[in-house]
């Protein structure tokens, strides 16, 4: 048996040794380079410029759309000052008639405070910020006649109870008018 082991091990041998064989290849022709540009390059480029359009267009539009709602904010932001300082004029001029018609009413005199609130109330008018002026201009020269009215010419000659009874009805429809206007004035503009 070692015999035929032997024998065939010499078999495996011979067939191992046996002369190597050279494989020739044909070699290839390279490929030219416009070929290698459009397969490997134009694709790249193409795909990595539609990505940057891309961006940029979201880019453009996502700032468009922040510039509108920051204008929409700040119209916003406008109208609630506007609605602010309208609230003010109107509680000031409430605060006035208000206790002018009830001293009429009562046949008692004005009370001091509201001759100081019907002054103050000028200036009020005056230091509006978000109003426009021209708006508000009409509205506190009236205030004023109607005040001048009221108290009289003078001290030593106060108005009459007609002339006031008549400026406390100049007042309310002064009230109306100014409600009128901060109804106008707080419209959204379209």
């Amino acid at each position: 048996m070692a015999l035929q082991a032997a024998a065939m091990m010499a078999f495996f041998v011979d067939q191992a040794q046996q002369a190597p064989v050279q494989i020739q290849c044909v070699q290839a022709v390279p490929e030219p380079t416009w070929k290698w540009i459009v397969q490997s390059v134009i694709p790249v480029a193409g795909g990595t410029l539609i990505a940057v359009w891309s961006f940029i267009q979201n880019r453009k539009s996502e700032h468009e759309q922040w510039v509108r709602d920051q204008k929409a904010e700040h119209e916003q932001w406008l109208r609630n000052q506007k609605r602010i300082e309208w609230r003010e004029l109107l509680n000031g001029l409430n605060s006035v008639y208000f206790p002018m018609a009830l001293a009429k009413q009562m046949r008692k005199p004005l009370p001091l405070e509201g001759s100081q609130k019907l002054l103050e109330l000028s200036q009020c008018f005056q230091d509006r910020v978000f109003i426009h002026a021209a708006i508000l201009t009409n509205f506190r020269e009236r205030l004023e006649t109607y005040a001048r009215e009221y108290f009289g010419k003078s001290e030593d000659e106060p108005a009459s109870d007609e002339a006031k009874s008549k400026v406390l009805d100049k007042l309310k429809q002064l009230t109306i008018d100014v409600r009128e206007a901060s109804k106008r004035d707080l419209e959204p503009r379209s």
